[in-house]
């Protein structure tokens, strides 16, 4: 992502219970910054992933959860700066096997599940985020698991 640079969600695609608007899987030194004088975004269709036929009041999607703006996984050197993720149909974040990442002045607004769900991680500062949902589903704002804060707690940074 660079500056200014919009990605958004194409109607009617993500039918896949794990579809996601970007992927980071297996990867070592990835940016995907903004600018702090015009972030980046990043856009999915939450109200399409909801949505039922007029007719027969049948979804038009699979109920999904992880339809996530954002997946990170098995990754490390990673560094998410200045982004607003919007509308995503499961997180807006979703961090699985991070190592020594930074995700700084992201503002993830109207996800399905959560803001952002940190699995596993090592060496993470998450800081000056905006974490906004107006979701009726599980847990707006950050989930950790209990198992990853009694494991790594000290190795983790989240600040407001």
């Amino acid at each position: 992502i660079t500056l200014a640079t919009t990605l958004e969600a194409h109607g009617n695609y993500f039918h896949g219970l794990h579809d996601m608007l970007v992927t980071v899987r297996g990867a070592k030194n990835v940016s995907l910054c903004g600018s702090s004088n015009k972030p980046g975004e990043l856009r999915m269709k939450k109200q399409d992933y909801l949505a039922k036929d007029t007719t027969t009041g049948t979804p038009l999607y699979n109920h999904s959860e992880w339809r996530h703006a954002l997946g990170i996984y098995d990754s490390s050197d990673v560094h998410v700066a200045h982004l607003l993720i919007a509308w995503a149909g499961g997180d807006g974040i979703y961090v699985d096997g991070l190592t020594s990442a930074t995700i700084v002045n992201v503002h993830v607004n109207q996800s399905y599940r959560n803001a952002m769900s940190i699995i596993s991680a090592t060496n993470l500062l998450v800081s000056d985020c905006l974490f906004a949902s107006e979701s009726q589903h599980p847990h707006p704002g950050r989930s950790v698991t209990t198992a990853e804060l009694e494991a790594a707690l000290c190795e983790k940074l989240v600040r407001p």
